[in-house]
């Protein structure tokens, strides 16, 4: 069995996930690849791939999004990371989108993991000052926003590294 694990980061959180992810698989052949960097890969090498991206406005980030669009009839697990709360219905519709966009092209997600990652510190500091400007609106830097990104920053955990292992573990 040959296994592939590519990922989009931008602070560092989704490498994480994807490192820790590579270091389960039991795969002899076995490789990990950024996403700027597949194109480097020959996908037909690999019976099972793990995609790892991060949530952008909703949506997974534009790198990881190219990539998922161009595969096609594949064994897949799933992977992101994303400053809210994953519970959150917000958060499964975000997932359920990704999905859905693997699975039109004939692609088998098998396995999907989910955690909080923290937000980009410049992405936070602009809208502190968007907030001092008056121009944040549904941005703004509240009180229960700053606790949120505070949470956040705290993520991923040993928890979500662990939840990682066990569920791409026995892929």
């Amino acid at each position: 069995m040959s296994s592939l694990v590519v990922f989009s980061t931008s602070t560092g959180n989704t490498r994480k996930i994807a490192d820790t992810i590579f270091s389960v698989l039991k795969d002899t052949d076995k490789k990990i690849v950024d996403v700027n960097e597949i194109n480097t890969v020959n996908m037909n090498e690999f019976e099972k791939i793990i995609i790892g991206g991060w949530i952008d406005k909703g949506e997974i980030d534009e790198k990881s999004k190219e990539f998922l669009t161009n595969l096609k009839n594949k064994k897949l697990g799933l992977f992101l990371t994303m400053g809210g709360n994953p519970e959150t219905d917000r958060a499964k519709k975000c997932v359920q989108k990704v999905r859905e966009l693997l699975e039109k092209n004939g692609n088998i997600v098998e396995k999907t993991f989910v955690c909080q990652g923290a937000i980009d510190p410049n992405l936070i500091n602009k809208f502190r000052e968007m907030t001092k400007q008056g121009i944040a609106g549904p941005f703004a830097a509240t009180p229960e926003r700053e606790a949120r990104w505070a949470e956040a920053a705290k993520h991923p955990d040993e928890k979500d590294m662990e939840n990682a292992k066990r569920i791409f573990g026995g892929l």
